[in-house]
């Protein structure tokens, strides 16, 4: 991982949180996203928000986000929690 995104990332949570005053996942979620997508950029990856799946029960969900190869293959997930 490039420890430049990363440096970026946690400063960008320092400031989403000393001026909200909140540390919620609804606050800093876009940091995260912006990290994801500098890290998937650099493998040549694509972040895809509220990406869609089918569970083994056939039951459609959507995830947070997921990072894809260029054939729509994904590589990983990404589920926030408070």
């Amino acid at each position: 991982m490039s420890q430049s995104a990363i440096q970026d990332y946690l400063a960008e949570l320092k400031k989403l949180q000393r001026i909200s005053g909140l540390s919620k996942e609804t606050i800093v979620r876009e940091a995260f996203k912006d990290l994801l997508k500098s890290i998937g950029k650099a493998k040549d990856l694509v972040f895809i928000a509220e990406y869609p799946l089918t569970t083994n029960a056939k039951k459609h969900i959507s995830v947070d986000g997921a990072l894809l190869y260029s054939l729509r293959v994904p590589l990983g997930f990404y589920e926030a929690k408070d």
